[in-house]
């Protein structure tokens, strides 16, 4: 570690710090180092150091530092925001049952300010991402800080040109990043400190937006749009998505991600990219996690409720490239444990709320993605998809400066740039399940001719016997299904999707109500497009035999822009 690093590691529980961290200069090993500290120089318990992330990275950093003790039974716990209200809402016997995140934050809120010991017992506690901590999980972290016990401490780390959360701001929760450690600072006096190493360049490009950050932290938002604009003059342009583009891509080394300012930007390209023969993995959004596929593969047919770890060392096979059975099992058993063995539909119960440490990871080269879905993530190469196009709210120039910021430092080596997407007509529009969605508006306005496909959308089938890897990048066509979706009394369309004429998808309920909502009476589109651009887990009611029968199965994930034909209803 260099020594910026270690005067932030080697603190005390009772520490408490603001700590200013830039992309690369190893912040998640820092967070790591902090835990491995407290637990081995201070004797702190694991489960007394409480990491809150939005990054799997950190969250893995912290598990490898950290697991000759965890082995002994200490866990750290390491959430979300919306994990950690969940939690504590468990610990406090409230049982309401919400899909609403901010609803189950305020009760959270409202649940340790009303009993301060649910937190008295963590002696310590790390923000990673601090400058995403807005609105109302502002005022939920600054309740968790004010009911820590007097000796224990807390360190938030992030940087402030990586804030991309400001929209989720209203009159009612008016709390930015700069008013949030504001009050920390009022509240608590911290000690600043800041990382200054920068590890992750390992090409002029990135290395250029590296050296850029110190001078934009000094100027004005004017004068960081100026600068900023002038970085992007100066990326080497790939020109449109074509045959050509796609085939240099396809020799690069490492992992490429093409970030675009919209779902719909990167649905288009990922779907260009397919067309020319390389697959575009679609990137998950914060509120649509997936988890790893791995776990659906090696767990949807044990025959029995119970797997014991020589049991589970024999299904090695199945587990991914570079994942050992050791910490496959640990990651498993620190949700469904029982005893020496892990229990299946416990596991299934705890994995219906996408544990961060078993989130889906990509699994092809090119991820397609938005700018606020990569945040905390890190690539090999990086294009950046019609950025002089990219939309920003009225008049919210920073805004637009660190979102720019953020998408050029993603990248270790290559940064470039490429055009050609053409989002005319499509827009993003509210739907009663509380997500929004990209529809394409006819030329005239008239109507809806397309709908941007997310993989949530398409998770109703349940286990199937055909879904295994040789369906990734195939195309699918649809069909209406006979089986109709109930939702509060209402009947709901439902299409399969198939390839080679075996069903492996179904839409979901909430598919069903959008399509509801974009037609007339009962007379619905043909649809066309989309493709599988991997595999995930799926979790939910256990079968009675087959694969699923513990609640736990292997889903295929259909995504991609998808033609409604009202001249084929369906």
């Amino acid at each position: 570690m260099d020594e910026s690093q270690v005067v932030v590691a080697r603190i005390g529980p009772e520490s408490r710090q603001i700590v200013l961290a830039g992309p690369g200069s190893g912040k998640s090993r820092v967070v790591g180092e902090i835990v491995s500290w407290l637990v081995e120089e201070h004797g702190v318990f694991p489960e007394e150091v409480l990491v809150l992330s939005f990054s799997r990275a950190a969250v893995e950093v912290v598990r490898e530092r950290t697991a000759h003790v965890t082995d002994l039974g200490g866990q750290v716990g390491t959430y979300t925001l919306d994990s950690l209200a969940r939690r504590l809402l468990a610990d406090a016997g409230d049982q309401t049952e919400t899909g609403d995140y901010d609803t189950q934050i305020g009760r959270a809120l409202a649940a340790i300010e009303e009993d301060p010991s649910l937190l008295r017992d963590f002696r310590h506690v790390i923000v990673d991402e601090v400058q995403d901590v807005v609105g109302l999980r502002a005022r939920f972290v600054l309740g968790l800080l004010s009911a820590l016990a007097t000796d224990s401490g807390f360190s938030l780390l992030g940087d402030p040109l990586q804030s991309l959360y400001d929209f989720q701001l209203d009159e009612r929760e008016p709390w930015d990043t700069k008013a949030f450690l504001g009050e920390v600072q009022r509240r608590f006096s911290p000690a600043h400190r800041e990382l200054l190493g920068e590890y992750r360049s390992r090409g002029p490009d990135a290395r250029a937006v590296s050296l850029a950050r110190t001078q934009l932290l000094r100027q004005s938002v004017k004068e960081q749009s100026s600068h900023i604009s002038e970085l992007i003059a100066n990326i080497p342009p790939m020109g449109v998505v074509d045959q050509d583009c796609v085939d240099d891509v396809s020799t690069w080394r490492g992992s490429t991600a093409l970030l675009c300012d919209t779902n719909a930007r990167a649905a288009l390209v990922a779907q260009a990219f397919v067309d020319h023969g390389l697959l575009a993995e679609r990137a998950d959004g914060a509120q649509e996690p997936a988890l790893d596929p791995w776990i659906g593969a090696a767990l949807q047919e044990w025959p029995a409720r119970r797997i014991s770890y020589d049991d589970f060392g024999g299904l090695e096979q199945l587990l991914p490239p570079g994942l050992s059975v050791d910490e496959a099992w640990r990651s498993l058993r620190a949700h469904g444990a029982s005893g020496r063995v892990l229990d299946l539909a416990e596991l299934a119960s705890s994995l219906a709320r996408t544990p961060l440490t078993l989130k889906r990871r990509a699994t092809t080269p090119v991820v397609a993605s938005t700018v606020h879905r990569a945040k905390g993530l890190e690539y090999d190469n990086v294009i950046l998809v019609d950025v002089d196009k990219w939309s920003r709210p009225e008049g919210d120039l920073d805004r637009e400066v660190r979102q720019k910021f953020v998408a050029l430092s993603r990248a270790r080596a290559r940064v470039s740039r490429v055009s050609g997407i053409d989002v005319r007509n499509w827009h993003s529009r509210a739907f009663d399940d509380g997500r929004r969605r990209w529809i394409r508006r006819s030329f005239r306005g008239n109507g809806s001719t397309g709908l941007i496909m997310e993989a949530h959308d398409s998770r109703a089938l349940g286990p199937a016997l055909d879904v295994s890897s040789s369906l990734i990048g195939r195309s699918v066509e649809w069909g209406r299904s006979a089986q109709h979706l109930l939702e509060d009394g209402e009947v709901l369309p439902s299409w399969e999707a198939r390839t080679d004429g075996i069903v492996v998808a179904r839409t979901s309920v909430g598919f069903g109500a959008v399509m509801r909502r974009l037609t007339f009476g009962d007379r619905f589109p043909g649809l066309s497009g989309g493709y599988v651009d991997g595999l995930e887990t799926v979790v939910g009611q256990a079968r009675t035999d087959g694969p699923g029968r513990h609640g736990i199965w292997l889903g295929a994930r259909i995504v991609g822009p998808l033609e409604l034909r009202w001249d084929e209803e369906s």
